[in-house]
This record gives C-alpha cells, structure tokens and sequence, in this order.
C-alpha cells in the first residue's frame, strides 16, 4: 500500500504539471494563443477529473476524483474560488470507501468543509470524524496559506501586475515549457478544434525539478534517478478542444498508461473542461463558522479532544501558538 500511495502523489504531481497546458513556442500558433488566452480570462467555471486503476505486489486500488468549482483571477493577491471536492477509493480491504467536501475563498480568508468520508471499515473512529464533518472552519489567507494554495495564486496573468517576484518567475517557467510534443490539428467537433499532442517527457521532468529547487528541496540523486524512471515509465496523450469563439482552451481530455515503475502500474483517464469565461464568481461565505485550530489534526491523530489536548499542552509549558509541523511530529511521537 505505501508503493501505492508514493506512486500515486507522484502521478498527480505530472498531471498536475500537464494540466497547466503551457504551449512552447514549437506548438502550433492556434494551441499555443489559446493557452495564453486561458491564462488571460479573469473568469472561469471548471471541471476536472482524474481516475483509474493502480496494481502493485497484486494488490489493485480503483479511484476517481472530481473537482469542481469557479476560478475568479482579476487579483492574485486575493484569490476568489469555489470548489467541490468527490473521491471514491476501492481496494480488496476497503471497498468503495468516499470523501466529499467544499472549498472556497472570498479574498480574504480561506473556508472548507469536510461533508462526508467512509469509515474505512470502522478503522475511522466516528467520533473522530464527527469533530471535523459538516462544520465550515476558515484560515486567513496569510503568504503561508497562500503557498498552500499556488494553484490558484501563481498561474493567472489577469492579475499579473500583483504577482511576487517568486510568483512571476514560476509563470515563466510554465509559460517556456512544453508540456507536449507532436500536436496537431485533426478535427472539428461541436465548433471546436481539435488537436491532439503526446507528453513531452524530458521538458515536464525538467519543469518538476525547478518547481522543486524553488522550493529550496533540490532533489537528491537517488530521487532525481527516481523521476527518471517514473518519466520512462509514462505514455500520456491529450486530446485538446480550442474555443474558436472565444479562441482559447476550452477542454482537455487524456489517458495515460504507467508500465512497471518498481512494480506499480496503472492505466488513467483525466478530463479538464472551462466554461462561463465572463461570468464574475459570486462567493457566498458560510455561517456558523469557526477559526481552523492546528490542534485538531493532532488531536485527531492521538485520539483525544482537542481542548483537552491544547491543555495539557499549555500546563507543561508549551506555547501551542508556536509550534511548527516538526515540534507537532516530535510531540505526537513523544505522547506514543
């Protein structure tokens, strides 16, 4: 299972990569003006969707997962969006386990809402879920949370004049990599073009690299080793619809084919469609919500109220306001 998992985080992080659909200069002039013509709108609806089957030592996870929501990119300082969130995970041990939730921002602060999840067979204590489920909590969208949240604050030039140097200098390197190779133009379809490309496999692994050395992370060379692999193992091709109304990106389809990566393989299918290009997100900020506490993740973690948690802490002199993600770790170990 943690083959699975590990494989899995870094499936996503190449779709992830792709999905920022940034033409080179060596793509056709169509494709590539309707990238720049995405990245330009300030509104936009969006759905997308990502499944498939993984199988390692035997072992087979079946998953899907659907975001969909509303980008609003007239400020990247202020990011406004909607999101609702659906997975649904099967393996042998757990079968058709769920988790659905929403997210949004109004600019300001940061909402979510945790609205269902399984059980996992009862491995998921109910009383520990009950602390978090139907209940909005919020976090201000400080520059911490705003890192958090770089798919939504970094890939828009509609606000460009509000990005960070760090901000504009990641937009570059989206904007001079080419995700695909081999697109061409090969139909028309419900008044779209139609194009269909191949992932360009060393340009994407050298994007993730740089995405990572900014993060101050290089990567080691058994992982940079790693990557290569996992870049070999992958056969991936989209399927691109161009708007010639509005002349920019209006769909992406794709599937992608993974063969022996330590074992892992799996086949995937993941769609991206953007719509209502002029119409302004309306963001209706929720009642009866309270202050994200850090404290409930490790209390969830040890099982125990998370009052009762943050006072034990203080009575033994710990300042809880303080803690970082490594003292929290240190704590939970300590307290096992």
């Amino acid at each position: 299972m943690k083959k699975l998992l590990v494989t899995f985080v870094a499936v996503v992080l190449v779709l992830s990569g792709c999905s920022l659909l940034q033409s080179g200069p060596t793509a056709e002039d169509i494709t590539s003006e309707a990238f720049a013509n995405l990245e330009g709108m300030d509104y936009y609806d969006y759905e997308f969707s990502f499944g498939g089957e993984m199988t390692a030592d035997d072992e087979i996870v079946i998953f899907s997962v659907e975001y969909v929501g509303q980008q609003d990119n007239t400020d990247v300082a202020k990011p406004k969006f909607t999101m609702a969130v659906d997975v649904e995970v099967s393996t042998e041990e757990f079968e058709n386990q769920t988790m659905s939730g929403n997210m949004l921002s109004d600019g300001e602060y940061l909402y979510f809402i945790l609205k269902e999840i399984s059980d996992f067979n009862e491995e998921l204590p109910a009383e520990l879920v009950d602390m978090f489920k139907g209940q909005w909590y919020s976090l201000s969208l400080d520059d911490e949370t705003l890192g958090g949240l770089s798919p939504f604050t970094t890939f828009s030039v509609a606000g460009g004049e509000n990005m960070t140097e760090d901000q504009k200098e990641l937009m570059k390197l989206y904007e001079d990599t080419e995700f695909f190779t081999d697109v061409e133009f090969v139909s028309v379809e419900d008044g779209y073009d139609v194009y269909t490309g191949a992932l360009n496999r060393e340009a994407s692994k050298q994007f993730m690299k740089k995405v990572i050395g900014m993060q101050g992370i290089p990567l080691t060379g058994t992982e940079e080793e790693g990557l290569d692999e996992l870049m070999k193992s992958i056969e991936l091709d989209v399927t691109m619809y161009v708007d010639k109304t509005e002349n920019t990106l209006a769909k992406v389809t794709g599937s992608m084919i993974m063969t022996d990566l330590n074992g892992v393989s799996g086949n995937f299918d993941f769609s991206m469609e953007f719509t209502n290009f002029h119409t302004p997100v309306v963001i209706e900020v929720p009642e009866n919500v309270e202050e994200f506490d850090p404290m409930m993740i490790m209390a969830m973690m040890m099982g125990v109220d998370p009052a009762m948690l943050e006072d034990s802490l203080m009575m033994d002199g710990v300042d809880v306001s303080t803690i970082d993600g490594v003292e929290i770790e240190n704590i939970v170990e300590f307290g096992e």
